[in-house]
């Protein structure tokens, strides 16, 4: 079994009752898809859909990262940031289970990749906003649709850490990719956006705003949100978010995020700083959400 280390945020669900009883329901297949059902002591129904049996899948290459909650007997994924809630399909072979008053998902090795409460990196890809369909098999659970991909696995961190830093090969040269965590979503309610042109600079990727406009002409140092991604599919390389987009170095592009540095929020740059490359200074911004187009 895989298991997170001892910094790994734990919030298993806690079901209500003693002598906690399960059994499973009937499969439902359908030409889209196979609900599974596992019924609580209490009577409560969780609904576990899953893909149809394939010889062959699509690939999805996206990427989400999210902790598991379970709402009205739907099993979602709810983003570290301000995005969508998704319902999650997941791979045929994947079971459910609850064990030691929690509730788990199950690879087809048997285990452990998911737990309630608990943060889950995946691969995969949208699917959909609603369907009333898979709403009615499965009791009701709504989209947005994740398609549960590859690399399934308890997403961990370490609380007192609010960013990595990860040195990617780009092309004979280093490129930063500069994350923060979920451990640090309370320092993200204030947010402004910046609009400028993406640089790769000293191994930094940054925002450099248009001197010419009202703007003030700052470069910020780009921390983006934990599901970002180096994409190697050009050069210069682009950064993929957990929806698939692709923002290029030299586009410009429209970020909102929360601003630290250099004059505001002096304690929070100084421990930045601390973590960070010593070419990516102050002042930060910290990802939360972008819009599909920049500047032309």
């Amino acid at each position: 079994m895989r298991a997170c280390g001892v910094f790994c945020l734990v919030l298993a669900l806690v079901l209500a009752g003693c002598g906690l009883s399960v059994h499973r329901g009937p499969s439902t297949p359908t030409p889209r898809l196979i609900v599974d059902t596992v019924t609580l002591a209490q009577g409560d129904i969780i609904a576990f859909p899953k893909q149809p049996p394939a010889k062959q899948r699509v690939a999805m290459t996206a990427l989400l990262i999210g902790k598991r909650v379970l709402r009205d007997g739907c099993l979602r994924a709810d983003p570290p940031n301000a995005g969508d809630s998704h319902l999650l399909i997941w791979p045929p072979e994947f079971t459910l289970a609850v064990r030691d008053q929690a509730v788990e998902v199950l690879d087809d090795r048997k285990e452990v990749v998911g737990r309630v409460g608990e943060y889950i990196y995946m691969g995969g890809g949208e699917g959909g906003a609603e369907d009333p369909q898979i709403s009615a098999l499965t009791h009701g659970c709504r989209g947005p649709y994740w398609i549960v991909g590859t690399g399934v696995r308890l997403y961990c961190w370490d609380p007192a850490t609010p960013v990595t830093a990860d040195t990617v090969d780009a092309y004979g040269k280093p490129l930063y990719l500069l994350r923060w965590t979920p451990a640090i979503e309370s320092w993200l309610v204030e947010r402004k956006q910046i609009v400028g042109r993406l640089t790769w600079v000293d191994g930094c990727l940054r925002v450099e705003e248009d001197a010419t406009s009202d703007a003030q002409g700052r470069a910020y140092t780009v921390v983006w949100g934990p599901d970002y991604a180096v994409s190697m599919e050009s050069d210069p390389p682009g950064l993929l978010n957990g929806a698939g987009l692709v923002r290029r170095i030299g586009e410009w592009v429209v970020l909102q995020g929360r601003v630290i540095g250099p004059d505001a929020a002096p304690q929070e740059t100084q421990l930045l700083g601390s973590l960070l490359p010593a070419p990516c200074g102050p002042p930060y911004l910290l990802v939360v959400d972008e819009r599909p187009e920049g500047r032309p």
